[in-house]
C-alpha cells in the first residue's frame, strides 16, 4: 500500500508542476487541455492498436487462453514507444518473453512515466524482483480496478539463461540477487501448468525476437514441473533494465 501511494503522489506532483500558473505581468497564453499535459508528462508515446490487426488478435489469444478464475476481457490495446538506452544495453542478451503483469490502476501512469521498478523493501516468494508471469490469470489477481475497468501490463522480459527452481525457500523472500552466483539473468520458478509452448510465435520487438505465448494452459511437461510449490510459472526479474513495457491493456473485469 505504501508503495502504491508513493506512485500516486509521485504522479501527482508532475501534474501539479505541469499546471504551475505562469508568473504576474507576463502576457497570457493558450494552454494545453489537462488531457494532453496529463500525456505529455508520460515521457512516451501510445499507438492505438486496430482491433482489426494481426497484433490485436496475438495479444487477445493470449488473453482469452491463459484466463485463471479473475476473468477479464480486452477492450483496447496500445503499444508502448519510448526511448530507453538501459533496455536497449541488453540487445547481446537472448531469450525474450513478452509477459503478463497486473498492478493498481491508480499507479498506472506513473509506471508508464518510469517503467516497472523494484522497491527497496519488496519481496515475494522468489525474493525482490520484478514478477512477471506466462498466464493471465496470474496477474490479473493483482490488478485493482476501477469500477470494471483494469489495466494490464504485457511486457518484454530479458530472460537470458534462467536459474529455474521449483520449491519455495529456495530464494529467501527479501534476497535482491539470488542469479549472479550461478551465472544467470533471471529466475524462472516452474510452474505445474504452462500456456503450451508448441503454439508460441515469435514477433519482432524493437530488432529483437521475442517469443509471445499463444496455446492454452496445460500441463507443463517441464523437468520438475509436476512436484512444483508454484501452480503457475513465475518470471522473475533483478534488474529494472531487463523489463519494457510494451503494450497497455485496457481491460474489463
Amino acid at each position: 500500500m505504501l508503495n502504491v501511494l508513493s506512485d500516486v503522489g509521485e504522479a501527482v506532483q508532475e501534474q501539479a508542476a505541469a499546471k504551475k500558473p505562469r508568473g504576474k505581468g507576463k502576457k497570457e497564453e493558450l494552454t494545453p487541455a489537462p488531457i494532453d499535459t496529463n500525456y505529455a508528462s508520460l515521457g512516451a508515446t501510445l499507438r492505438h492498436i486496430d482491433p482489426k490487426s494481426t497484433e490485436y488478435d496475438q495479444i487477445q489469444t493470449y488473453t482469452s487462453n491463459t484466463q485463471g478464475h479473475r476473468k477479464c476481457t480486452l477492450e483496447e490495446a496500445f503499444a508502448v514507444e519510448r526511448d530507453d538506452k538501459g533496455f536497449d544495453a541488453n540487445k547481446k542478451i537472448g531469450n525474450r518473453k513478452l509477459l503478463w503483469h497486473g498492478t493498481n490502476v491508480a499507479v498506472v501512469a506513473a509506471i508508464l512515466k518510469s517503467g516497472l521498478r523494484i522497491m527497496p523493501h519488496s519481496g515475494g516468494r522468489v525474493g525482490s524482483g520484478i514478477y512477471l508471469a506466462s498466464e493471465n490469470g496470474k496477474s490479473a489477481g493483482y490488478v485493482g480496478t476501477h469500477g470494471h475497468t483494469g489495466i494490464m501490463f504485457l511486457c518484454e522480459a530479458v530472460l537470458g539463461k534462467q536459474r529455474v527452481i521449483n520449491k519455495d525457500g529456495v530464494i529467501k523472500w527479501n534476497e535482491k540477487d539470488p542469479i549472479t552466483a550461478h551465472k544467470c539473468d533471471s529466475v524462472l520458478a516452474v510452474g505445474r501448468m504452462e500456456p503450451d509452448p508448441t503454439a508460441d510465435v515469435q514477433v519482432l520487438l524493437g530488432g529483437n525476437k521475442v517469443e509471445l505465448p499463444q496455446g492454452e494452459v496445460k500441463a507443463n511437461e517441464r523437468d520438475g514441473a509436476s512436484t512444483s510449490s508454484f501452480q503457475q510459472s513465475e518470471y522473475l526479474i533483478y534488474k529494472e533494465s531487463q523489463v519494457r513495457i510494451r503494450y497497455v491493456l485496457k481491460m474489463k473485469f
